[in-house]
């Protein structure tokens, strides 16, 4: 999933307010590892 956003394929952010909340930090750390 998060190699999805990393090769900038279409992702499908969760509706659900608290798996919004991990999916969002589980991106920002991938997006921080890269750098």
């Amino acid at each position: 999933e998060l190699w999805e956003i990393v090769l900038g394929s279409d992702t499908n952010i969760p509706v659900d307010e608290e798996a919004k909340k991990k999916w969002m930090i589980k991106a920002g750390k991938a997006l921080f590892a890269i750098k």
